[in-house]
């Protein structure tokens, strides 16, 4: 499996204490092809773990959306489940 994402605009710098963050992924297999339906999470491990996003892809093995967190996040987790 593999997940690629699409570099968007970069958020301007403000002082802001929280970030929204634009989330437009693509679930492929190993040849290219997309995968649908596959569960995709992304969660906050600097928060018990809370989940931010879950979406199931599309025919074109697609999530979109968008994810807030706090401006202190600097990572994420993401979890694709297929099946």
């Amino acid at each position: 499996v593999t997940v690629s994402t699409t570099p968007g605009n970069t958020p301007p710098f403000t002082f802001d204490t929280t970030s929204t963050i634009p989330v437009n992924m693509t679930v492929t297999d190993l040849n290219g092809n997309p995968i649908s339906p596959a569960v995709v999470t992304i969660t906050d491990p600097n928060q018990n773990n809370a989940v931010l996003l879950q979406q199931v892809t599309n025919s074109n093995g697609v999530v979109t959306g968008s994810i807030t967190v706090p401006t202190t996040t600097n990572n994420v987790a993401i979890a694709v489940s297929i099946g």
